[in-house]
């Protein structure tokens, strides 16, 4: 009797064994093929959303898109090959939105990493809006299609350390492939004080075939050791000055980094493929709505826009 209950749960053991070894190889292979570890139903949910957006933008706009994808084919081919670009600097007068966001900071306590307020700016809101707006023909060539915000965070980063399961290790976001992020760097950044650091498409997939995955804490931290010193050193980091615009898919493996000194201050902006052009609203919402989660499930529902506006 004894012997068949231990064996029950030896065979019990062998099967959850096998079945973790089952869901991280499964795991594996998504990030191989949609960079991303997302069940499949999303994956395929947003692969087709983004096909209906790219045809909606040709078939509304055909000569005027035609045109705009000539003219930054060579930013498109750039983002497809590395999965980042640098789309440029901001105008001269980022330098007022930078001393307007470094004041509010100066209210909070300080910490090794604060995030603004979310509540409704017209400074930030404003100069936000006329960024993506100068930068819009990038962007919508790299898509094939217009293109939305779903949320937008204003941080700070001082010198500290990093916890082996947070976004300052090497990791990647597991978002939908159309879903993408913008960096607008506030102050000047490099490799002493915080610059962004992340590998290209063809590196980061060579580390999920080796088994990185990032889904969980416990998959997090033991995924680094797969980052020795040498691997490492492949990885780009992206300096720039005050004004820095790039854009870069969040399951590339990236990290952040705390600044060795002086800080790193930076706004965040998420966005994904649509079916209008961006207005301001889809700036001033993102900014002074709570932030619930970190893409939407449905990606025809936008909650950060009036109903009247959402693509459908």
């Amino acid at each position: 009797m004894k012997f068949t209950v231990l064996a029950k749960n030896d065979l019990r053991g062998s099967l959850r064994s096998l079945y973790v070894l089952y869901v991280d190889l499964f795991t594996i292979l998504k990030c191989s093929i949609f960079r991303s570890s997302l069940d499949l139903r999303t994956q395929i949910r947003w692969e087709f959303f983004h096909m209906y957006m790219k045809f909606m933008f040709i078939f509304k706009n055909f000569l005027v898109a035609s045109n705009r994808i000539k003219v930054s084919q060579s930013i498109n081919q750039d983002f497809k090959r590395k999965g980042f670009v640098l789309l440029g600097r901001a105008s001269s007068d980022s330098s007022e939105l930078s001393a307007h966001v470094e004041s509010l900071f100066l209210s909070q306590s300080p910490e090794k990493y604060n995030v603004l307020p979310r509540k409704y700016d017209p400074v930030i809101s404003n100069h936000v809006f006329k960024i993506l707006t100068k930068f819009s023909h990038s962007i919508e060539s790299i898509f094939q299609s217009h293109f939305q915000t779903y949320w937008i965070s204003v941080y700070k980063t001082s010198p500290g350390e990093s916890t082996g399961d947070s976004s300052f290790v090497w990791h990647q976001d597991a978002d939908p492939r159309p879903l993408l992020k913008i960096f607008i760097y506030l102050n000047d950044l490099t490799k002493k004080n915080g610059a962004f650091r992340t590998f290209d498409r063809k590196f980061s997939r060579l580390l999920f075939n080796k088994g990185f995955i990032s889904n969980s804490p416990e998959h997090r931290i033991n995924s680094q050791k797969l980052i020795t010193e040498d691997v490492a050193a492949s990885s780009h980091w992206i300096e720039g000055s005050a004004g820095t615009v790039f854009i870069f898919d969040n399951n590339l493996i990236h990290k952040g980094t705390f600044p060795e000194e002086g800080y790193r201050t930076v706004i965040s902006i998420e966005i994904y493929p649509s079916k209008n052009k961006l207005d301001s609203t889809n700036v001033a919402n993102p900014l002074s709505m709570p932030v619930i989660d970190d893409f939407p499930l449905s990606p025809y529902i936008n909650r950060y826009m009036p109903t009247e506006q959402a693509p459908h």
